[in-house]
Formats: structure tokens, sequence, C-alpha cells
């Protein structure tokens, strides 16, 4: 929740629009006034910092941590829930979060094990249908949607 916080306080701060800014066009930014080196620092500063609180909760939790802990396929699903709940949003990925981790655990205790061995294609088919009809996600933000738009009339 604090997490949450911080990211919707950053996200409408001073240090947002600059991120923001700097998204778009770092030489504009610069232009505009915008420390671009200092800016990136401090995001990832910022980055770093909450990772390493998710960390230091996950070893926690879990009272033991080693290389075999993380594998590719659990990089693959932290991408694929911000891909499906939609990058940019809060909402949209705690959305993804919810589609790829708690519904697949509910299934299997409701249909048992066999559903294990559909998870994948059905996870599969999931990500090929929101890419295809849906890119930006279930939940997009706002913000970038409206940036698209703009940038779709001017042309």
């Amino acid at each position: 929740m604090i997490a949450i916080f911080i990211s919707h306080r950053l996200e409408h701060s001073r240090l947002g629009r600059a991120l923001v800014a700097i998204r778009e066009d770092e030489l504009a930014a610069t232009l505009s006034g915008v420390n671009v080196a200092r800016t990136k620092a401090v995001a990832f500063v910022i980055s770093g910092i909450i990772g390493a609180v998710a960390g230091d909760i996950y070893v926690h939790w879990n009272q033991f941590v080693s290389p075999e802990s993380f594998t590719f396929w659990e990089s693959v699903l932290l991408v694929s829930m911000l891909v499906i709940g939609g990058m940019g949003n809060v909402w949209g990925i705690l959305l993804g979060v919810v589609l790829l981790v708690a519904v697949p655990e509910v299934l299997r205790s409701t249909l048992g094990t066999a559903f294990v061995d559909y998870r994948m294609i059905a996870f599969g088919l999931l990500m090929v249908v929101i890419i295809i009809f849906r890119p930006q996600g279930l939940l997009p933000s706002r913000r970038r949607a409206l940036e698209l738009k703009a940038a779709g009339g001017e042309s």
C-alpha cells in the first residue's frame, strides 16, 4: 500500500511531470529546464529503494533466498502482469497481478490439479488476445492514452 501511495504521489508531482517529459523527448525536456541526468538518477534511486524494500519483505517472509528462488519464468510473469494490466497505471498492474496470481490459485482449489495442466495454454491465449485487441492493457494509464490520442490527431 505504501508503494502504491508513493507511486501515485510521484506521478502527480513535479518529478513525475519531468519523467514524462524525459520519456517523450529528452532534448525538449532539457530545453524546458529539466536536469535530465539528475532526474534519471532520482528515478533510479526511488525504484531501487522500492525494489530493496520489496526484496527485504520477501526474504523476511520466506526466511531464505538463493539464486534458484528467481527463475526466468518469474521474470516473464512479472512483465506479463504489466502487459495484461496496463503499464503506467497502478490499478492496471494490480489487476494483472490478480488475473495471473489470484485467479489461477482460486481455479486450482476449485477445479483441482486438472487446471494446472492447461494453465499455461490459457495464460498464452490471454496474452495473445490482450496484445492483439488491447495492446495498452486492460486498464491503461489515462495520461498515456491522452498523449497517444493527441499524437495520433496531429499527424
